[in-house]
């Protein structure tokens, strides 16, 4: 995946395909997994790849050093908050799970009423 981003002649068209396309692969799952300790797990290993990937596609020194905890924070801050907006998938896996379910309960209740 991260290769196919170097073929953009454009820094900002490669962050685009990577912020679109491969940081919103858990969607379905957050929808439909309930975010058990085993899933989380697996939630936190692609935050850490998320960020790893981008650290590549910004190159090495971009961040001045390893990619910490404060930069990965920053990594997940709203564009408006002067952050980049890539989701994280640890955080959203909750609450993403259960409006999901608030959602479906409620139609349920007002289809039977």
């Amino acid at each position: 995946m991260i290769a196919s981003l170097f073929m953009f002649a454009y820094l900002q068209v490669a962050f685009a395909m990577f912020s679109f396309c491969y940081a919103q692969q858990p969607s379905y799952l957050q929808h439909t997994i309930f975010p058990s300790p085993s899933i989380l797990q697996h939630y936190i290993e692609f935050d850490a790849r998320i960020v790893a990937m981008l650290e590549k596609l910004l190159g090495s020194g971009s961040f001045g050093t390893t990619v910490g905890h404060l930069v990965s924070c920053q990594v997940i801050f709203l564009a408006s908050s002067r952050g980049l907006g890539l989701p994280s998938v640890v955080q959203c896996a909750t609450p993403t799970f259960l409006r999901c379910w608030a959602l479906i309960a409620f139609a349920l209740m007002s289809r039977f009423q």
